[in-house]
């Protein structure tokens, strides 16, 4: 299945990304790294709610809070050295790139009004 929204196909790609970044994760800390999974995935599934007009101004914003919990994870792994720093900068570098794409969404949606 083809998406036709930008947002949705970068969020894809950034799932798999930090995926593999996330693969070795000591036993002690599948926790954090389920929170990571999950927040990734629960980005995918609000990005395709709000594209479908389901309730779109308050997934847009669930979508922002969602990649600052996810940066925040991110930057829990790298101070406990999960992580080195090149590849928390990468991971952050994808969520800042969507953040910005979901800022330009909804000002594009409060124009439209």
């Amino acid at each position: 299945m083809k998406d036709k929204l930008l947002i949705i196909t970068k969020l894809k790609k950034t799932y798999e990304y930090i995926s593999i970044n996330l693969e070795n994760y000591p036993h002690k800390y599948l926790e954090l790294k389920k929170y990571i999974e999950k927040d990734l995935l629960t980005l995918i599934e609000l990005a395709y709610l709000a594209n479908n007009g389901v309730d779109r101004a308050n997934n847009q914003l669930r979508i922002i809070t969602k990649i600052n919990m996810l940066d925040y994870y991110l930057k829990i792994s790298y101070k406990k050295e999960l992580i080195s720093k090149k590849k928390y900068e990468g991971c952050s570098r994808h969520l800042f790139d969507i953040n910005n794409m979901v800022l330009s969404w909804i000002k594009f949606d409060e124009k439209s009004e």
